[in-house]
């Protein structure tokens, strides 16, 4: 999917919003804080939860525009019917993409209703047509490789990069299985820097493996998650490491924990507030 000629003007900066469900409400607050200081994006990109909040900013979407669709969105019609495969109390758009899995709530023959959603909200409008250059980043199955979305239709990217494995059923696509792109590349520093992006800024907000208990890891299950969460946070230090600021958000919140989302948003904007000067040497 990778397109270089929509990249081919200069590009003085890039943002880089990671991957990690209900804390990628921390970008939001983020937006929020580069807006009240006049801080023009070139690029913005992401992963996952950072594609989701990244695409819909670029598309035109204010930040406070998705503060609101966070806080307000109408689900209950979109809702009916369906069966929700968690025991929680659904209160956004953005945990109603993350948590409701389409596999287990559509039958085979009925339409995607996640994709519909996107689609809405976005109007089947291309990436290469979007206000503010973007792209998001998802895996392909099939090929073991990284794909890379910076053309085509922006729904289909974006619920590509959301397709979080054994949540969501993978999206078949240009003769690719996609899933979730974090598993691969949580933080596209270097796809960025290949697009000509002068300084990048990342925002992190994925919360750092700690030490486990050795009772922990008795069964292989557990063994094998975290050899797989030693791997993927060793590629995202790598990644980390090419920006030019990373920028650090503490929020201590499980991907699927999406109650008082407007605290997530405002952890995000305090912590943007207080590293400003920094952030303006970068992107300004």
């Amino acid at each position: 999917m990778k397109g270089i000629s929509f990249f081919k003007r200069k590009i003085n900066n890039a943002v880089v919003l990671l991957g990690g469900g209900a804390r990628g409400l921390a970008h939001i607050g983020f937006l929020q804080s580069l807006k009240e200081n006049k801080i023009k994006i070139d690029l913005i990109c992401g992963t996952s939860m950072g594609g989701i909040v990244g695409g819909l900013y670029a598309y035109g979407y204010e930040p406070e525009k998705l503060q609101e669709m966070v806080m307000n969105f109408d689900y209950k019609s979109f809702m009916s019917g369906l069966k929700i495969p968690f025991n929680v109390k659904i209160k956004s758009i953005f945990e109603l993409l993350i948590l409701t899995s389409y596999s287990k709530l559509t039958k085979k023959d009925e339409e995607d209703k996640i994709e519909n959603v996107l689609k809405s909200l976005t109007n089947e409008t291309n990436i290469e047509n979007l206000k503010t250059k973007f792209f998001c980043v998802a895996a392909d199955l099939l090929s073991g490789k990284e794909v890379i979305f910076d053309k085509g239709p922006l729904y289909k990217a974006l619920r590509a990069t959301m397709s979080y494995p054994f949540v969501f059923e993978p999206v078949y696509y240009n003769k690719m299985l996609l899933v979730d792109g974090g598993f691969l590349d949580n933080a596209p520093v270097l796809v960025a820097r290949d697009y000509g992006a002068q300084k990048i800024l990342a925002v992190d907000i994925h919360i750092p493996i700690k030490r486990e208990s050795k009772d922990k890891l008795q069964n292989d299950f557990n063994k094998l998650k975290r050899i797989f969460a030693m791997t993927t946070e060793k590629l995202l230090e790598i990644n980390l490491s090419k920006a030019d600021y990373v920028l650090k958000i503490d929020v201590q919140r499980d991907t699927f924990d999406f109650s008082e989302p407007s605290e997530i948003i405002k952890i995000g904007k305090d912590k943007t507030d207080e590293k400003i000067s920094e952030i303006k040497k970068i992107l300004s």
